[in-house]
């Protein structure tokens, strides 16, 4: 590596980072009018609503236990330029994304050179997830900007003082990710290693450092502890739910039922079991490794990334990406507590792809010397970067394609008829943000006596179904039906392109259709629903109508509609669970055993599954296969009977190391 400059390295930047923002801000106006029913519902049913109070000037410290203040702060100040938060939302996004890009070039220039700066930059603006959040109304992108600007302060060279900025960054980026207080330990670690240069003694530039930090966390720490808040203090519930509830294939929704009550704080957490936290640390620290090569790289692109480590190995160029590395590593950890996603990672994606740069430095200096070995480099790096693009572009259409829109049809018609004071039923909060309606979350119920009781409690005027509502509450998947007639609602809008429907409630409603319980009628409804489903999307429709099925004890049906999910959509576990589910009830063991074995090679961390599965095999004579499904999660499942079973079955075929997690697991059961 050359480290060396070019006067063309400069301009290249500047229009690959133009380039990128122009592209952000041509999704933000066109298709992205509406954020998705995932990521982005956080800014519907929290941000908007902490940027309004913030407006009105309530800054309450009881809302940043799980995020810090300054995303919505910042939301805030935007929406006085934009007048809108969604549109402010996404301008927070695109600049954070265009200055991650430059100032990520600006650093890498100074320590690597032109070559290494710009592949980094390229490949990171490539990448499918940077894109996916760099015009999305969500905290991703403004906080992994932030982040950037306290890297390159903290790095790049400057005068006496400046350290001081550099500590005030880094409080300004834990303040909008708490993961980032990684950054201050990393802070500590290069100015004692001597990787800050240009500051002074090493001493002083550290001193004023933490002088910055303080500076900005302290205020904001004695306000939210004056007011009865630690800063970050509900934090713990991610790291249980990832140790006891998604360690064994259970939702954030079982877990917040059963376990969060249990927790009041990270102590509970540890020591309700330390051996159950040390093992899913350890599987997390090379779990989210491979996540990180998988979903937030992509493999092609991971696979240049290690060559460019090797090639950094072989020629010393590493040393001057050290305090990089060093930095990569904290943040890392820092995220090895939590469930893995791409987007949490993505502030670790240029301390990866640096290494393509590398690769790509590599390639040009073998250009430049006419070698053999220059070309077959800038192939490696050439193919890759081209399906990355590919992947973006696909991530990107699949995006839009699943955004709610029809949400803004039936939003503009509710705050036409229902008028001030309205109260909406619904899931997700879009339709409330966009009607001016006040949202009443629709509960976790089968019942629709318990639904209708609902609204009357709440004086709910209107009720909103749509194909989220029929994936998340599929008992009622008929409300989606434009020609049933249910008692006590009143259609008044349906709309066609994504299935979606608004009621008025009124007497009578929470009377279940007479015409449900008759086979030819339920079946031409569930025909003219699939009907409206998307080609693409006709799964999920089958999916929502075999968990109603199943609900009501109609196996068959229920069979019927999950062997259509299996086709159509065979990578999905849920599918081929129900599909278990049905057919044992049906009295075909063999084909549930079949099913099960699928689900676990789908989601082999399925805790549920495989205790269901040992079940079955055992009752099948297949004793070693049902210690084999079992052993996995012989010391983190709390069903009494399975761990006395697995007991027994473990010591009669001589399995120890089973045996006694089993036993530990049940005796913490005793306590």
């Amino acid at each position: 590596m050359t480290g060396s400059r070019s006067s063309w390295a400069g301009p290249a930047a500047q229009t690959l980072v133009l380039a990128v923002g122009v592209a952000l801000a041509a999704v933000a106006l066109g298709p992205h009018r509406i954020g998705d029913y995932y990521t982005e519902t956080d800014f519907y049913g929290g941000y908007a609503g902490g940027a309004r109070l913030i407006q009105r000037g309530v800054l309450d410290p009881a809302r940043y236990g799980v995020v810090g203040p300054v995303y919505e702060l910042a939301l805030a100040a935007m929406g006085f330029v934009t007048r809108e938060l969604f549109t402010a939302a996404q301008a927070l996004s695109i600049l954070g994304a265009i200055a991650a890009l430059w100032l990520w070039f600006a650093l890498l220039r100074r320590r690597a050179g032109d070559c290494v700066a710009l592949g980094t930059i390229a490949f990171l603006a490539a990448n499918p997830t940077f894109f996916r959040y760099g015009y999305s109304a969500t905290t991703d992108m403004f906080a992994f900007g932030i982040e950037a600007a306290a890297v390159y302060a903290l790095l790049a060279p400057r005068n006496h003082w400046a350290p001081l900025a550099a500590g005030a960054l880094c409080a300004v980026a834990a303040l909008t990710r708490y993961s980032a207080i990684a950054l201050l330990p990393a802070a500590v670690v290069c100015h004692v290693a001597g990787w800050t240069a240009g500051a002074g003694s090493r001493r002083r530039a550290l001193a004023l450092y933490l002088a910055g930090f303080v500076c900005v966390a302290g205020p904001w720490l004695a306000f939210a502890l004056r007011s009865g808040q630690v800063p970050g203090g509900l934090l713990f519930h991610d790291v249980a739910y990832d140790i006891y509830s998604r360690a064994q294939g259970r939702t954030w929704a079982d877990y917040q039922a059963g376990l969060e009550p249990g927790f009041r704080s990270l102590v509970d957490v540890l020591v309700r079991d330390p051996g159950a936290v040390v093992r899913r640390d350890w599987a997390n620290l090379l779990s989210h490794a491979a996540g990180d090569a998988s979903s937030l790289l992509g493999r092609p692109v991971a696979v240049v990334c290690v060559a460019g480590l090797v090639v950094a190995a072989v020629t010393g160029a590493w040393r001057r990406l050290v305090p990089l590395i060093a930095i990569g590593g904290l943040l890392y950890l820092a995220l090895v507590p939590a469930t893995y996603s791409e987007r949490y990672s993505l502030v670790l994606a240029p301390c990866y792809l640096m290494f393509a740069g590398v690769l790509i430095d590599a390639a040009w200096q073998g250009a430049v010397a006419r070698k053999r070995s220059g070309v077959a480099l800038a192939v490696l790096v050439c193919v890759p970067f081209a399906l990355s693009i590919r992947a973006s572009v696909a991530e990107q259409r699949g995006v839009w394609e699943s955004l709610p829109t029809e949400v803004l049809t039936v939003a503009r018609a509710l705050r036409e008829r229902a008028g001030p004071g309205a109260r909406v039923m619904a899931l997700k909060s879009h339709i409330a943000y966009y009607s001016g309606a006040a949202l009443v979350p629709m509960p976790a119920t089968t019942s629709l006596a318990e639904l209708a009781d609902d609204c009357r409690r709440e004086h709910v005027g209107q009720l909103y179904y749509s194909w989220l509502e029929a994936n998340n509450r599929p008992s009622f998947w008929y409300l989606l039906d434009p020609a049933a007639e249910v008692p006590g609602l009143t259609r008044e809008l349906v709309t066609r392109e994504l299935p979606a429907v608004l009621y008025r409630v009124g007497p009578g409603f929470g009377i279940v259709p007479a015409w449900l319980g008759d086979d030819s009628a339920r079946v031409r409804s569930e025909g003219r629903v699939l009907a409206l489903a998307r080609p693409a999307w006709v799964w999920r429709t089958r999916l929502s109508l075999a968990i109603a099925a199943f609900e009501q004890q109609r196996w068959r049906e229920a069979f019927a509609h999950a062997s259509e999910v299996t086709r159509l959509r065979p990578t999905d576990p849920l599918g081929w669970r129900l599909y278990g589910d049905a057919i044992l009830r049906l009295g075909d063991r063999e084909r549930a055993i079949a099913a099960f074995e699928r689900v676990l090679a789908l989601e082999p961390g399925d805790a549920n599954t495989r205790i269901a599965l040992g079940w079955l095999l055992l009752g099948a004579g297949h004793d070693d296969r049902a210690a084999a499904a079992w052993r996995p999660v012989a010391g983190s499942t709390s069903h009494r009977p399975t761990l006395e079973r697995m007991v027994e079955l473990f010591h009669a075929q001589g399995d120890a190391t089973a045996e006694r997690q089993a036993r530990e697991a049940l005796a913490r059961l005793r306590r």
